[in-house]
């Protein structure tokens, strides 16, 4: 048994929260999706003693396709990504990450060559999403949350506090709220006034930073605000 709580919500296999290295890059179909949609692959090299190695991929988006082999892709009208695919999601929150003077000076986004030995801290993003039959969900996958330099810098992958929770909420009644009881309670009993205050149980992504007790959590950043 375990300290987790049920009412969590369900548990997911997907390893996230982790500094990682491209070591292997490249463009390829997925023949066992009906549209054959072409996606971009990190094979990366991680900081999880568990999980070593992880390949991360994500959709292109239409008519995107690689004729080398995997190392370049091309649109027929497009030059980057669209914003609304997940490779566009990629290079939004790289470029989000001020990683773009580097990468810049690497090559074109739409090269392989351009993301191998590039180093970032990934972390879960919930998307929700609606297909064309209406069916709607949440897709939950890991995106770069910060840049981490590059195999040039000379050293090794180590494990890395995940990045500060931002506190630029300051200002909404709820994180208010949340703030005041951080101070005046310890972290369990912190939790579960906060799972009582209204609005809070709506935010998903609220929630999943509740449980956690580092340095760099949202717990410990309110109290120390």
């Amino acid at each position: 048994m375990t300290d987790k709580d049920p009412w969590d919500g369900p548990e997911t296999d997907l390893v996230t929260d982790y500094a990682g290295e491209v070591v292997d890059c490249w463009f390829a179909v997925d023949p066992n999706l009906n549209d054959s949609p072409t996606f971009v692959f990190w094979k990366m090299k991680t900081d999880n003693e568990k999980v070593p190695e992880i390949t991360e991929r994500w959709n292109c988006g239409p008519d995107w396709r690689s004729y080398d082999g995997g190392e370049t892709i091309n649109h027929p009208t497009r030059e980057v990504w669209s914003e609304r695919s997940q490779a566009g999601k990629l290079f939004a929150a790289v470029l989000e990450s001020g990683a773009r003077p580097v990468l810049k000076a690497r090559g074109l986004p739409t090269a392989a060559k351009t993301w191998l030995g590039t180093r970032w801290y990934m972390q879960a993003v919930k998307t929700p999403y609606k297909l064309r039959d209406g069916t709607e969900g949440v897709s939950t996958r890991n995106y770069p949350k910060q840049f981490l330099g590059t195999t040039e810098d000379g050293e090794e992958i180590t494990a890395v506090e995940p990045p500060p929770f931002p506190v630029s909420t300051d200002d909404s009644p709820i994180m208010r709220i949340m703030k005041d009881l951080a101070k005046d309670l310890p972290h369990k009993e912190w939790v579960d006034k906060v799972l009582d205050v209204d609005g809070v149980l709506a935010d998903d992504a609220l929630v999943r930073k509740l449980p956690d007790t580092t340095d760099n959590g949202l717990y410990e950043t309110l109290r120390r605000s």
